[in-house]
Protein backbone atom coordinates (compact mmCIF):
# COMPACT_ATOMS: atom_id res chain seq x y z
CA UNK A 1 0.00 0.00 0.00
CA UNK A 2 1.29 3.12 -0.99
CA UNK A 3 1.73 6.91 0.57
CA UNK A 4 -1.39 7.90 -1.10
CA UNK A 5 -3.29 4.87 -0.41
CA UNK A 6 -2.49 5.25 3.25
CA UNK A 7 -3.72 8.92 3.35
CA UNK A 8 -6.71 7.80 1.82
CA UNK A 9 -7.65 5.46 4.26
CA UNK A 10 -7.17 7.65 7.04
CA UNK A 11 -8.87 10.15 6.07
CA UNK A 12 -11.68 7.90 5.50
CA UNK A 13 -11.56 6.49 8.95
CA UNK A 14 -11.40 9.96 10.20
CA UNK A 15 -14.53 11.12 8.16
CA UNK A 16 -16.35 8.18 9.76
CA UNK A 17 -15.39 8.41 13.10
CA UNK A 18 -16.30 12.57 12.44
CA UNK A 19 -20.25 11.05 11.66
CA UNK A 20 -20.38 8.42 14.34
CA UNK A 21 -19.47 10.88 16.85
CA UNK A 22 -22.22 13.48 15.03
CA UNK A 23 -25.04 11.35 15.01
CA UNK A 24 -24.06 10.68 18.87
CA UNK A 25 -24.28 14.15 20.06
CA UNK A 26 -27.70 14.56 17.69
CA UNK A 27 -29.97 13.17 20.52
CA UNK A 28 -33.51 13.37 18.78
CA UNK A 29 -35.97 14.93 20.94
CA UNK A 30 -37.89 11.79 22.21
CA UNK A 31 -33.98 10.92 23.31
CA UNK A 32 -33.93 13.44 25.10
CA UNK A 33 -36.96 12.87 26.39
CA UNK A 34 -36.11 9.74 27.50
CA UNK A 35 -33.23 10.70 29.49
CA UNK A 36 -34.65 13.88 31.07
CA UNK A 37 -37.39 10.79 32.45
CA UNK A 38 -34.53 8.28 33.28
CA UNK A 39 -32.41 10.84 35.41
CA UNK A 40 -35.54 12.07 37.43
CA UNK A 41 -36.61 8.38 38.34
CA UNK A 42 -32.80 7.63 39.31
CA UNK A 43 -33.15 10.97 41.60
CA UNK A 44 -36.36 9.87 43.27
CA UNK A 45 -34.78 6.21 43.97
CA UNK A 46 -31.62 8.29 45.21
CA UNK A 47 -33.91 10.47 47.04
CA UNK A 48 -36.51 7.87 48.27
CA UNK A 49 -34.75 4.63 48.88
CA UNK A 50 -30.67 5.45 49.03
CA UNK A 51 -30.65 7.73 51.02
CA UNK A 52 -32.91 7.06 53.71
CA UNK A 53 -31.49 3.92 54.27
CA UNK A 54 -28.27 4.93 54.66
CA UNK A 55 -29.25 7.78 57.05
CA UNK A 56 -30.53 4.82 58.97
CA UNK A 57 -27.36 2.89 58.32
CA UNK A 58 -25.12 5.96 59.95
CA UNK A 59 -27.51 6.21 62.80
CA UNK A 60 -26.76 2.96 63.97
CA UNK A 61 -22.98 3.09 63.63
CA UNK A 62 -21.06 4.54 66.00
CA UNK A 63 -19.99 8.05 65.66
CA UNK A 64 -17.58 8.91 62.87
CA UNK A 65 -17.27 5.27 61.92
CA UNK A 66 -19.94 5.94 58.76
CA UNK A 67 -19.38 8.86 56.96
CA UNK A 68 -22.46 9.77 54.10
CA UNK A 69 -22.04 12.95 51.60
CA UNK A 70 -24.84 14.04 49.41
CA UNK A 71 -23.50 15.93 45.79
CA UNK A 72 -26.13 18.05 44.34
CA UNK A 73 -26.33 20.51 40.89
CA UNK A 74 -26.76 24.16 41.14
CA UNK A 75 -30.26 23.37 40.84
CA UNK A 76 -30.05 21.71 43.79
CA UNK A 77 -30.76 17.96 41.89
CA UNK A 78 -29.61 15.06 43.70
CA UNK A 79 -26.38 14.10 41.88
CA UNK A 80 -24.67 11.51 44.08
CA UNK A 81 -24.73 9.45 47.41
CA UNK A 82 -21.72 8.37 48.88
CA UNK A 83 -20.66 6.62 52.04
CA UNK A 84 -17.70 5.58 53.73
CA UNK A 85 -16.93 2.67 56.43
CA UNK A 86 -14.17 3.89 58.82
CA UNK A 87 -10.84 3.86 56.88
CA UNK A 88 -11.83 2.22 53.94
CA UNK A 89 -12.75 3.07 50.31
CA UNK A 90 -15.42 5.45 49.47
CA UNK A 91 -18.97 4.14 47.56
CA UNK A 92 -20.37 6.35 45.07
CA UNK A 93 -23.43 6.22 43.51
CA UNK A 94 -24.24 8.80 40.83
CA UNK A 95 -26.51 9.66 38.43
CA UNK A 96 -24.96 11.16 35.13
CA UNK A 97 -28.08 11.99 32.76
CA UNK A 98 -30.21 8.67 34.33
CA UNK A 99 -27.14 6.50 33.71
CA UNK A 100 -26.49 4.88 37.25
CA UNK A 101 -22.58 4.70 38.25
CA UNK A 102 -21.66 2.86 41.25
CA UNK A 103 -17.24 3.31 41.75
CA UNK A 104 -15.23 2.54 45.04
CA UNK A 105 -12.52 5.35 45.28
CA UNK A 106 -9.48 4.42 47.70
CA UNK A 107 -6.78 6.26 48.30
CA UNK A 108 -3.44 4.34 47.63
CA UNK A 109 0.31 5.76 49.00
CA UNK A 110 2.86 5.18 47.30
CA UNK A 111 6.17 6.46 48.92
CA UNK A 112 5.18 10.49 50.00
CA UNK A 113 2.72 10.92 47.10
CA UNK A 114 -1.04 9.54 47.56
CA UNK A 115 -3.24 8.72 44.36
CA UNK A 116 -6.63 7.94 43.86
CA UNK A 117 -7.94 4.49 42.58
CA UNK A 118 -11.19 4.11 41.24
CA UNK A 119 -13.18 1.52 40.05
CA UNK A 120 -16.86 0.63 38.95
CA UNK A 121 -18.72 -1.62 40.86
CA UNK A 122 -20.49 -3.80 39.06
CA UNK A 123 -22.14 -6.35 42.43
CA UNK A 124 -24.62 -5.92 43.00
CA UNK A 125 -25.53 -5.16 39.60
CA UNK A 126 -27.55 -1.49 40.04
CA UNK A 127 -27.77 -0.09 36.15
CA UNK A 128 -31.40 1.55 36.55
CA UNK A 129 -33.70 3.20 39.15
CA UNK A 130 -36.14 0.35 40.27
CA UNK A 131 -32.04 -1.32 40.99
CA UNK A 132 -31.44 1.13 43.72
CA UNK A 133 -33.39 -0.60 46.45
CA UNK A 134 -32.73 -1.52 50.01
CA UNK A 135 -31.31 -4.57 48.90
CA UNK A 136 -28.68 -3.59 46.80
CA UNK A 137 -27.24 -0.77 49.20
CA UNK A 138 -26.97 -3.08 52.01
CA UNK A 139 -24.94 -5.05 49.80
CA UNK A 140 -22.99 -2.15 48.64
CA UNK A 141 -22.49 -1.26 52.67
CA UNK A 142 -21.00 -4.94 53.01
CA UNK A 143 -18.50 -3.98 50.50
CA UNK A 144 -17.34 -1.15 52.54
CA UNK A 145 -17.53 -2.56 55.71
CA UNK A 146 -14.62 -5.42 54.33
CA UNK A 147 -12.94 -2.76 52.80
CA UNK A 148 -13.02 -0.47 56.54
Amino acid sequence: MGANELAAKYALRVSATARSAAKRIRATPNENEARAKASLEVIHALTDVALPFLQEVKERFEKDSFRLRVSRDQDGELVSVSFRVGRGSIIEIMNHSGIIIVSKIESVKSGNKIRLKIAQITKPRIIKATDINRNNIEKLVETAIADG
